[in-house]
């Protein structure tokens, strides 16, 4: 099984991959000893939320239809005539008002109330979310469907809802309802390997990007493309063959690195009774390091790392496959942060 990582680490896989560690500020909760992940995201949300009040929260434009006696925005005729509201010196009218019940604010409100109908969420940070809720009587309730995380207008000027809108989405999808009860259950999303294989690559990727250029500020970080070749070295135009693209490129002054991140309960498989790498891993990194030969004008060889999350043992074994380097590494994710963040830097430099 994934070796058991702490709820603040979490954390701070969560703030990189989304590329709002600031606006996270891991510190500010490291002080609590949280039991379970829907108590840690709970009280960020109520943090953020306090932010948010604080500085008065988000308003905009929404067109507001009505039928008044007195005269505002612009005139629907029309309406007005179809429903005889005339006579009665009533006019039907077309305004945009100011208004705070905007759909990023019923999001964050409506995400408070489903996890006020969490059973098992901590009492005291119930309480904050309960008052924070208090505060937000202007604002409409939805049902919340997926569309509304893209469909959500931001801009510089309210850009810390970013983080917020993040950490209600991450609830929402790993909400059920028991229809009995009307009550929530938060799924642990650490259980799951798809979800946990898709926040390991966001955040080994955005990690670099963050901290790699303050020990080397020429350093570049990206997902790349790499193109199949064929034996005369031009770029095979076959459409059956699979686009590659990898998970991590690192381009440093005399040196390129290909990371592939790779996230299994087990690192090792049983292999006529012996403990090996997937092949179908190897080979994927392989592909990379030899087409990368010819997609690339560099002079030096591009070097390889596969990358696992630590489970039953350490791995740091390094090969030369063909004039590449080709290392295969685990990162203890169940250590102190500072730790983690100094094997994940001396991994790539040293």
């Amino acid at each position: 099984m994934i070796m058991e990582i702490p709820i603040l680490n979490i954390y701070y896989l969560l703030c990189y991959a989304w590329n709002m560690l600031d606006e996270g500020e891991p510190e500010e909760v490291a002080q609590d000893d949280f039991k379970q992940i829907v108590d840690l995201l709970a009280k960020v949300l109520s943090n953020g939320i306090n932010i948010l009040l604080k500085h008065g929260l988000d308003r905009s434009y929404i067109l507001i239809s009505e039928d008044t006696r007195r005269i505002k925005g612009r005139l629907d005729f029309n309406e007005s005539i179809k429903r005889n509201i005339i006579k009665r010196a009533i006019i039907h009218c077309h305004s945009d008002e100011l208004n705070y019940n905007v759909l990023h604010n019923q999001i964050i409100k409506t995400t408070l109330n489903n996890l006020l109908h969490i059973n098992e969420l901590d009492k005291t940070i119930r309480e904050n979310l309960r008052e924070s809720y208090k505060k937000m009587n202007e604002i409409d309730l939805i049902k919340i469907e997926n569309k509304h995380f893209s469909t959500v207008q931001l801009n510089r000027n309210n850009r810390f809802y970013d983080f917020l809108i993040k950490i209600c989405e991450l609830i929402h999808y790993n909400l059920e309802i028991d229809e009995s009860s009307g009550n929530y259950k938060f799924i642990d999303f650490i259980r799951n390997e798809r979800k946990m294989a898709t926040l390991f690559e966001y955040f080994v990727r955005n990690f670099y990007r963050i901290e790699l250029p303050i020990h080397d500020p020429k350093a570049i970080i990206k997902r790349e493309d790499i193109y199949w070749v064929n034996e005369c070295n031009n770029r095979v135009q076959n459409s059956y063959f699979p686009e590659m693209e990898t998970d991590v490129s690192i381009i440093l002054e005399n040196r390129k690195i290909i990371i592939e991140t790779k996230y299994y309960p087990k690192t090792l498989v049983e292999h006529y009774d012996k403990k090996k790498i997937r092949i179908d891993h190897i080979r994927q990194l392989y592909a990379y390091l030899k087409n990368s030969e010819t997609n690339s004008d560099d002079s030096y060889n591009t070097e390889g790392i596969l990358l696992y999350p630590e489970t039953e043992e350490k791995i740091d074994t390094v090969e030369n496959i063909s004039g590449h380097i080709f290392k295969i590494r685990t990162i203890n994710l169940n250590q102190n942060w500072r730790k983690i963040h100094e094997d994940l830097i001396n991994m790539v430099l040293n």
